[in-house]
């Protein structure tokens, strides 16, 4: 591999030192960070913390999910939980890397039989119009089926693209759906209608689909 450029990212540590939490009985875990459960709680139930502080998604919009379930236990008494499982992230570096959910190294880890689905930036207008074919969008999908499991981006405004995936997921949206709802054109957004629509149709024109239209409609071929 040849580049021009070489980036070290080191990471950040959470700066506690000057909170004396030994004092006040706040267990600390890795590199320092502020340990807690899913209600964002630490060793001491009435104290509370969020954001990068507890070393674990040090992402500013993690932060903001985090801070909204502290001030849900906290102040209105509701036993909100954090929910980290379907964390989004975004690395802007040029092409975009984007992730939400599962992918296939995460997947071969839990044991979990997945298909990857692929589709390139190269089908996209927008993408051509702008000069920048290259990318992709890939979909982990549980092995035999169509639910998806996570989606990876790599290219020209993949964080932009996830979004919509995000929405999918957390919001069990089928894929169905995604593929007839209608996408503004040209845009980017529309390589996820068209990965949706080809998914599904392999289930419409499968051999099983086939052989029911045949026995219902007399249809042929």
């Amino acid at each position: 591999v040849r580049a021009d450029r070489l980036l070290a990212a080191l990471g950040r540590t959470p700066e506690t030192a000057g909170l004396d939490l030994a004092a006040a009985g706040v267990v600390t875990g890795k590199h320092g960070g502020i340990t807690v459960d899913r209600r964002m709680r630490t060793s001491q139930l009435h104290i509370f913390a969020a954001g990068d502080v507890t070393g674990d998604w040090q992402f500013t919009h993690a932060a903001g999910h985090e801070a909204g379930v502290v001030v849900a236990n906290a102040v209105l008494r509701l036993p909100r939980r954090a929910d980290h499982a379907r964390m989004p992230w975004c690395t802007f570096t040029d092409p975009e890397l984007a992730s939400v959910g599962c992918n296939e190294r995460m997947a071969a880890e839990r044991g979990l039989p997945v298909d990857v689905h692929v589709e390139s930036f190269a089908a996209n207008d927008r993408a051509l119009a702008e000069g920048t074919p290259e990318g992709r969008l890939k979909l982990v999908l549980r092995k035999g089926g169509n639910k998806v499991l996570g989606v990876q981006a790599v290219g020209p405004h993949a964080g932009e693209v996830l979004n919509e995936w995000v929405a999918v997921l957390g919001g069990g949206v089928r894929l169905s759906a995604l593929a007839g709802a209608v996408h503004p054109y040209p845009t980017l957004g529309e390589i996820s209608a068209r990965a949706a629509g080809n998914l599904v149709s392999r289930v419409l024109f499968s051999a099983g689909a086939r052989r029911l239209l045949r026995l219902l409609f007399g249809y042929r071929g």
